[in-house]
């Protein structure tokens, strides 16, 4: 609901919708960060290529990266998906899943990060308290 929104807000309601191949898919394990010991932490990401014809019959092409957790993981080489193409300008588009895929690992990391805050300060109130109390 709320992409929807999003469309209609920013106009891509109005843009013409347009049949994408997903022209090359790449797994691989990458390192999104490290560990306290310094080891890397890993996750696995797909890096895909998407191909396309717009308005005007020009291919036009870009490349975009989706995490193990984002449902667009699972795309392959050949598969279609439907994007939205601005018809004024073939090489802009908005790919609906994509955006909803980077909303949703932004939230996840945004709710991690207000609980782990709030275990901390949690924790700060109760030694602060313990002092007092003493």
């Amino acid at each position: 609901m709320l992409i929807e929104l999003w469309e209609r807000l920013r106009g891509y309601d109005k843009w013409q919708r347009i049949e994408a191949t997903v022209r090359s898919s790449t797994v691989a394990e990458v390192e999104v960060g490290h560990h306290r010991d310094g080891s890397p932490m890993m996750e696995w990401q797909n890096s895909c290529t998407l191909v396309w014809r717009g308005a005007k019959g020009g291919e036009q092409l870009d490349d975009f990266s989706v995490f193990q957790s984002s449902p667009l993981f699972q795309l392959y080489e050949g598969q279609k998906v439907t994007i939205l193409c601005d018809p004024a300008d073939p090489g802009r588009y908005f790919f609906p899943e994509l955006q909803r895929s980077r909303a949703m690992r932004a939230m996840q990391t945004a709710l991690i990060f207000i609980v782990v805050l709030g275990l901390l300060l949690l924790y700060l109130w109760l030694r602060i308290s313990a002092k007092l109390y003493r």
